[in-house]
């Protein structure tokens, strides 16, 4: 599984930038998984939601459960 932290999910979804789209879609076209953990969705969740931006994509990605 790769995990992705606030700042990548941020470029990703803003898509500012060509080279991010691209690592994007050469992990979307590899076999892992792509995640996020907990505390990076809530970060993201609540800069969306100051800025009246659209949760849907990120709300379909799989969220890794915190374990020691």
């Amino acid at each position: 599984m790769i995990l992705l932290d606030a700042d990548a999910l941020t470029e990703i979804l803003e898509k500012r930038s060509r080279t991010d789209q691209k690592h994007y879609s050469s992990l979307l076209s590899s076999d892992e998984t792509i995640g996020t953990i907990a505390i990076s969705l809530h970060e993201l969740l609540y800069g969306l939601k100051k800025y009246a931006k659209p949760m849907k994509e990120l709300l379909q990605m799989p969220i890794e459960g915190y374990t020691k």
